[in-house]
This record gives structure tokens, sequence and C-alpha cells, in this order.
């Protein structure tokens, strides 16, 4: 993605999630792909897909950002739940403490 031609690389995971919509890597990184771009209604949509596919827990942290996508796009109360349960996963302290931050923001 951090490249010269980052749709090229864009273009090769969507390609990959129309063949495979389960694959976690790939809805992982376009998740990231849409909160940077500004796109957080699809990043709403590839980050609740990875976290309901994720039984291992391997991407935990997706809900931090499910929780940032969703107070963008104005869902404070999903926002909220996102956080809580980013909360829950006994993460990295300085993640946790942004969390719980952007939780004291949002319920103000």
């Amino acid at each position: 993605m951090q490249s010269e031609t980052p749709m090229q690389g864009i273009l090769m995971l969507r390609d990959i999630l129309e063949k495979n919509p389960d694959n976690v890597d790939a809805l992982w990184v376009l998740g990231e792909a849409s909160m940077q771009t500004g796109q957080f209604e699809k990043a709403v949509t590839r980050f609740e897909r990875l976290i309901s596919l994720d039984k291992a827990g391997d991407f935990l942290v997706a809900n931090l950002y499910l929780g940032e996508a969703y107070a963008e796009t104005g869902d404070k109360g999903k926002a909220i739940e996102s956080f809580n349960r980013f909360l829950e996963s006994d993460s990295n302290e300085e993640l946790m403490q942004s969390a719980r931050a952007r939780i004291a923001e949002l319920e103000k």
C-alpha cells in the first residue's frame, strides 16, 4: 500500500475479497486504508466483517479502529461499544488508555 501505485494494491485486495470475502488479512488492510482516506463507512463495514470472522482474537485492535470509524460517522453509541470491547481484550496499555480517553470524549 505504501508504494508509488497504492491503487493497484487496493484493487488487488478487492479482487481477493471478491474471491474470498472471509480473507481477514485483506479486510484488515482495506479497513486501515479506508480509515486513512476518510472512508469511514467502508471502514465500519470492513472492520465489522473482520471482527465477526476473528474467532482466534488475532485482530482485537480492530475494535479500536471500528470505534474510531463509528465516531467519525457520528454513531457515538456504537463507537463506545467498540471501544469497550477493545478494553476487554487486555491489550497494550497505551492503546487501552487511548480507548478510555475516546470514550470519555464521546460521553461528553
